[in-house]
């Protein structure tokens, strides 16, 4: 028997997780012995204790233990043992994000290891958040997503899909860059097909397969379906004994699907007016949950086409609760604008985003931005109109009245260019 005082160190990779979900399938009281030698862990004992547990720490030797413990607050048939597996990874979320701070892109380490808390300035550099520690960070968020609801996890999974999980994907080949440089006029290094093969081939692989279960989830009990991700989907649920499906797609606020081909129109174009149509085989009364990101400006705007349907807000979300029959459409539309990001060590270093979009500056250098007031006074949006682009779907802009002026665009949209993510601002 393993003696709890003897505390595991080292990279255990996902493997407490796995000895979980395995018992969770099985039953078998083998794996059972499989959790005691790992759950002594290193992490834990410093997690207990309340102190930094993380700092100069291999981050992605850590994470993949918050797992661990997430699974086994949800196997663990014992209540005390839940409860601690519980705390132990809302303790590793206050270590790694609350109490650590983060770069705008959702990353917080420089190489392979944890940044010290809020020196993120300091550690500007080529090697910045590894891709692994971000597609394991997402895992982290969700478990905490799907057991308390609470939106600020769905904020960041979001902040990360665009800025980790897109940014750090070659558009073109596929293929993966290890980090996610942030210095100024920084370019990725790509992964080849034959030539490398990373530790974020793998979760690269493996987050292609995550985006489905991080859009909708259900409640049986409090009978709701919530979207908590905005990304052109379908799903089909069974939800009091009801077949449900939801569909979302990206809208133009005008709702008309010709603006390409009616130069009148004057419609509004935004990757943020949304359309969910929700379609059930038989009457069923639920609440459709609708997150409203930490990013909007102003009241959100909702309509449904053809019915009356009330609605309320609570908890940054919007409640749809209605007995649904046949097929109902939601239009739903989100403001976004962009903010200046600073740094904490160097607050006169910032990124901007354009809601949860990091933006990169096509420049090898840090210009700097002078701006008077807001920061959009100082920035123009910039808009292609082929038919090889969609409209809506561009967060580009140009900087004005600079002395040196220069494209933004989101940092995903970038494959070998140079480019600069952090810019000093200056008021003037």
């Amino acid at each position: 028997k393993r003696d709890p005082n003897i505390a595991y160190k080292g990279e255990q990779g996902g493997m407490l997780e796995e000895w979980a979900e395995l018992y969770s399938i099985t039953n078998d009281e083998k794996y059972l012995k499989l959790i005691d030698a790992y759950k002594y862990n290193f992490l834990f004992k410093k997690l207990e204790e309340g102190s930094d547990a993380l700092s100069d720490d291999h981050a992605n030797a850590s994470i993949p233990v918050s797992h661990g413990a997430a699974r086994l607050y949800e196997v663990s048939g014992s209540s005390n043992d839940r409860q601690y597996y519980r705390e132990i990874t809302e303790k590793f979320w206050e270590n790694a994000v609350s109490s650590r701070g983060m770069y705008a892109t959702t990353g917080a380490n420089g190489g392979e290891f944890w940044i010290p808390p809020h020196k993120m300035g300091q550690y500007i550099g080529d090697n910045d958040q590894e891709f692994c520690t971000v597609y394991n960070m997402v895992r982290t968020a969700d478990y905490l997503y799907r057991w308390s609801g609470d939106t600020k996890y769905a904020n960041y999974i979001e902040r990360a899909l665009y800025n980790g999980f897109l940014a750090q994907q070659n558009k073109e080949s596929g293929m993966p860059t290890y980090f996610l440089p942030l210095r100024a006029g920084a370019k990725k290094k790509w992964g080849s097909k034959r030539h490398d093969f990373w530790c974020c081939h793998g979760t690269m692989v493996q987050s292609q397969s995550l985006y489905p279960s991080l859009i909708y989830y259900t409640d049986e009990d409090e009978m709701s379906i919530t979207a908590a991700q905005y990304i052109p989907s379908e799903a089909e649920v069974k939800l009091g004994g009801s077949t449900v499906k939801v569909s979302q797609t990206t809208d133009m606020m005008s709702y008309n699907n010709q603006v390409f081909f009616d130069e009148h129109s004057g419609g509004e174009k935004s990757r943020w007016s949304l359309r969910f149509v929700i379609t059930c085989d038989s009457p069923a009364r639920f609440a459709l949950k609708l997150r409203i990101p930490d990013w909007c400006v102003g009241e959100p705007m909702l309509g449904t086409e053809g019915k009356d349907i009330g609605h309320s807000t609570k908890d940054n979300y919007i409640i749809i609760e209605n007995e649904w029959t046949d097929s109902t459409v939601v239009n739903l539309v989100f403001r976004s604008r962009v903010s200046a990001q600073p740094l904490a060590d160097r607050p006169e270093l910032c990124a901007l985003v354009d809601g949860p979009i990091v933006l990169a500056g096509l420049t090898d250098r840090d210009c700097g931005i002078e701006f008077h007031g807001d920061i959009e006074n100082s920035l123009y949006q910039r808009t292609e109109h082929t038919y090889g682009t969609y409209v809506w779907k561009q967060n580009c802009y140009t900087t004005v009245n600079q002395p040196v002026n220069f494209e933004l665009r989101p940092l995903y949209d970038i494959t070998d260019e140079e480019y600069t993510v952090y810019y000093t601002l200056k008021e003037v």
